[in-house]
């Protein structure tokens, strides 16, 4: 059986219109249907889904054979895994928000301060990053980065 670490979330949903797509009815049917299993089993494959950040871990646990997950996850981390191939799904983009009036950055929450650091450094900026790993867009509002209400 072949185990696949599966991010849940937006990527599952490119996932399975992928699957559609490429006439695999009865794998994306599965997951579709899945309600809240975490564990699917088709023919010889079994999908485990968690979250986006633990699908190296679970292939590098030798968990899961294989994992499907953003190129911006295995960016981030230090795994002792290989990125075998770009899938044609799941694109996505990094921004940086601000509000109109600011052009200089001196302190950003970021969730992925590898990225963050390289694009800075590439633009000469000399930035603080603040590492969290959810709601960014509030580090602004409580003014632990950049501006305030």
């Amino acid at each position: 059986m072949l185990t696949v670490a599966l991010a849940k979330g937006r990527l599952l949903k490119s996932f399975i219109a992928y699957l559609y797509e490429i006439d695999e009815q009865k794998l994306a049917d599965a997951l579709e249907q899945r309600e809240r299993q975490l564990l699917i089993s088709v023919d010889d494959i079994q999908f485990v889904l968690v979250k986006g950040s633990d699908v190296p871990i679970y292939v590098e646990q030798g968990v899961a054979d294989v994992g499907i997950v953003g190129s911006d996850i295995l960016e981030e981390g230090n795994y002792t895994i290989n990125n075998l191939l770009d899938l044609p799904f799941g694109e996505c983009h990094f921004a940086l928000a601000s509000k109109p009036e600011t052009t200089q950055f001196k302190k950003v929450a970021t969730s992925y301060t590898k990225t963050a650091k390289s694009y800075f450094e590439a633009q000469g900026l000399d930035v603080e990053l603040v590492k969290l790993s959810g709601s960014i867009e509030l580090a602004c509002l409580v003014d632990m980065v950049g501006w305030h209400r």
